[in-house]
């Protein structure tokens, strides 16, 4: 739910900044972008609500690393 929040008020926002100019696509695009950056951080910040997710064979019993996290998101941005 709160996903779908940040959706609506980032591809708002993303179409007020841009005006008429662009399209409404344009803004969606940018609203997920958004929407996604706060998904992240606030796996990366409040880990444990996401964990209770994973089974106790995984990465939880183990010790998620964040560092680990932080290295494959630096790839993929390197990679575009």
């Amino acid at each position: 739910m709160l996903f779908l929040i940040t959706l609506t008020i980032g591809t708002a926002l993303a179409a007020a900044l841009q005006g008429a100019r662009r399209s409404a696509r344009s803004a969606a695009r940018v609203g997920l972008a958004i929407a996604m950056v706060v998904a992240g951080v606030s796996h990366w910040l409040n880990p444990v609500p996401f964990q209770q997710h994973l089974p106790p064979w995984g990465a939880r019993s183990r010790g998620a690393d964040p560092r680990h996290g932080c290295a494959r998101a630096n790839v993929a941005v390197n990679r575009s």
